[in-house]
């Protein structure tokens, strides 16, 4: 069976034109996607990366808001799943003035966003 759903990638463009809305409104202070892919056939890109410290699992979203800081794990509607590396980052993460979340797609990453923004 085919999942029809947005890919990721579609849904983290919806959520970045959400942010920079927000942003500008003054809900958030700022935001980033962190770009920690680990995939690529390029072997001196992983060499690279393995050096300078890149490791998997890292949530791809940093939201700074004037209380709190979001950590939040962007996957598509159906189909994705959140990897152990991923799991260990977020529960690390976790803190009085941090949040972390996955959300599956933009609907998700809105709320999550609404009630800390």
């Amino acid at each position: 069976m085919a999942n029809n759903s947005p890919l990721e990638y579609d849904e983290c463009v919806v959520l970045a034109t959400y942010l920079e809305i927000l942003k500008t409104q003054g809900k958030i202070l700022a935001y980033t996607h962190i770009p920690q892919e680990t995939f690529t056939k390029n072997w001196g890109t992983k060499i690279k990366n393995k050096r300078m410290g890149v490791k998997p699992g890292i949530p791809d979203y940093l939201v700074i808001t004037k209380t709190q800081i979001l950590f939040m794990e962007m996957k598509r509607k159906t189909g994705g799943t959140v990897s152990p590396d991923q799991k260990i980052w977020l529960e690390l993460l976790k803190g009085k003035k941090t949040v972390t979340a996955v959300a599956k797609g933009f609907d998700e990453a809105k709320l999550v966003i609404e009630k800390i923004a």
